[in-house]
């Protein structure tokens, strides 16, 4: 649902991140900074985010804090970069944080199209 809402909003990004933010007041959001604001997202998608944060980052050192788009690869990835779940639905991930760094990567399968990335 997430992975649909983010491809929809921005289709065929080259190359943008945005901020996974968590308030008392606000819950969570999502920021864009390149339009400096926060996106209105629908429930369902936020419902299903909330899913991907508990589910995929349990860890309370390793929350869910960047959303990053290339073409149309998703990444839902930590602030340290050195892990992410990624949506990739044409070819398995070779790269975590950007396809210029040379980090070597273990990556998962764990669906159609979605992957658990990690620096090795």
């Amino acid at each position: 649902m997430v992975k649909d809402y983010i491809a929809q909003e921005f289709p065929n990004e080259p190359d943008k991140w945005m901020a996974v933010l968590y308030s008392s007041t606000y819950g969570l959001r999502i920021y864009d900074p390149d339009a400096d604001e926060y996106l209105q997202v629908r429930d369902d998608a936020l419902v299903a985010l909330r899913v991907i944060s508990k589910e995929a980052f349990p860890d309370k050192d390793s929350d869910l804090d960047v959303i990053r788009i290339h073409g149309d690869r998703i990444s839902f990835c930590t602030e340290s970069g050195h892990y992410a779940l990624v949506y990739s639905p044409n070819k398995k991930p070779t790269w975590l944080n950007s396809p210029d760094k040379k980090d070597k990567v273990k990556v998962k399968k764990i669906g159609e199209g979605w992957y658990h990335v990690t620096i090795r």
